[in-house]
């Protein structure tokens, strides 16, 4: 999607090369609230926690949390480019509320979310629905 060409962002679940990661990611991208899914997910890769941090940092460029609400904040900007008010889309996308959408914003955009609306609008949708050929990785403090 093009939103990591703007902001930066984690690599998607398919770019990343240990098998295990891979397998996880695709989890967290599928269902980025369900925390019990994701720790099956976690228990299933027969990694130690510790590692498994380390490593899912390593090759997705943001701690598992982060990656899943860096996938909230993206569903939220779709959302929001179909029409949806910034409160229809946060409690859409996952979040509590327009707040915790507007802060995620400010963590990965460094923008409000009315700005980071802006700069969407300014973009077809066509073009984000398509994976960026050339991504730049902004680094997220976890």
């Amino acid at each position: 999607m093009q939103l990591r060409r703007l902001y930066g962002g984690p690599k998607p679940a398919s770019q990343i090369r240990d098998r295990r990661l891979r397998n996880l990611a695709v989890i967290i991208e599928q269902t980025p609230d369900n925390w019990p899914a994701i720790q099956g997910g976690i228990k299933r890769t027969g990694l130690s926690s510790a590692y498994l941090s380390v490593r899912f940092k390593e090759e997705a460029e943001l701690p598992m949390r982060s990656y899943a609400l860096w996938l909230k904040f993206e569903h939220a900007c779709l959302l929001s480019l179909e029409g949806r008010s910034a409160r229809n889309a946060a409690t859409e996308a996952g979040f509590a509320d327009q707040s915790h959408l507007g802060r995620a914003a400010r963590r990965f955009a460094h923008k409000s979310f009315g700005q980071v609306q802006v700069d969407l609008s300014q973009l077809d949708s066509v073009s984000l629905s398509q994976p960026s050929e050339s991504t730049c990785h902004l680094r997220v403090a976890s």
